[in-house]
């Protein structure tokens, strides 16, 4: 099995999948709203390459079926290295001048374990954020919006945490 991490560095948590041999998946939704991307199944589809990313369908908490994209260290780098956007600089900072030299000092980068009051306070921040930005983009294009850009804007607000059963690990390890 793998585990499941979210990164509290930053104001949108990065849903992450760890494999049994240690191979890191991202949410590449999460990535690209945290980079402040409008549109992040565009944003993925014009940064990442193809053999960096893998489609995998999901069943959220609503019993609905929803797919969403996983992408792999060099996609997530790849992400954030290609963006323009205001809000990569502080992410881009964040993993230039912490997480790499960590790993080249020490052979690895851990995140500090989280109190459960840490935790719960987390949650509602990020989900108080992703509500914002939703509502903003809801209020200020909604007459601009395409049928795709409503679609999109609706699955980042459905989106929710990936539970660990939820996940065919053999089947994502055949893309690795």
């Amino acid at each position: 099995m793998g585990s499941s991490r979210n990164y509290k560095k930053i104001a949108i948590p990065v849903r992450t999948l760890e494999t049994t041999d240690g191979k890191v998946f991202f949410c590449g939704a999460d990535v690209a709203m945290v980079l402040g991307y409008v549109k992040p199944l565009d944003a993925l589809s014009r940064h990442v390459d193809e053999d960096d990313s893998v489609k995998y369908g999901l069943t959220d908490k609503l019993g609905r079926e929803q797919e969403t994209i996983l992408i792999n260290e060099s996609g997530l780098y790849s992400l954030i290295l290609s963006s323009k956007l205001p809000n990569a600089k502080k992410f881009k900072h964040w993993v230039t001048s912490e997480v790499l030299p960590t790993i080249r000092k020490k052979g690895s980068y851990t995140v500090p374990q989280m109190s459960q009051t840490e935790i719960i306070a987390a949650m509602a921040n990020n989900a108080v954020e992703l509500e914002k930005r939703i509502v903003l983009a809801w209020d200020s294009d909604y007459t601009k919006l395409t049928p795709k850009e409503a679609k999109e804007l609706t699955e980042a607000e459905n989106s929710g945490y990936v539970d660990e059963e939820e996940i065919d690990w053999d089947n994502l390890e055949k893309y690795q």
